[in-house]
């Protein structure tokens, strides 16, 4: 992607941004907020750092956001395998 698209990425995402506030503002509910911010998410529309690269370094906003989905559900996974369910025998006298 060159500037120039990229630059006409950042300002439509922008102009997307700035009508979804407005119509969040028309009807300020906790629903609204979310199904905004859900929207914006899932369709690409609210993307806070694009991929580029610097000085001949690659940075790349949506790899990182993969991998970190990835380690969470990763560590979720695992949380629940180690919380149970246990089952706990004992012999005794009583």
């Amino acid at each position: 992607m060159d500037r120039v698209a990229a630059c006409n990425r950042i300002i439509d995402n922008f102009l997307r941004a700035q009508l979804a506030c407005q119509e969040v503002i028309a009807n300020p509910t906790q629903a609204a907020i979310d199904a905004a911010v859900t929207a914006g998410a899932t369709t690409g529309l609210i993307q806070f750092k694009i991929d580029t690269s610097i000085d001949g370094e690659q940075y790349s906003w949506t790899a990182w956001q993969q991998f970190i989905a990835d380690s969470i559900e990763k560590w979720l996974k695992n949380a629940s395998l180690l919380s149970g369910p246990f089952e706990v025998r004992s012999r005794g006298l009583v």
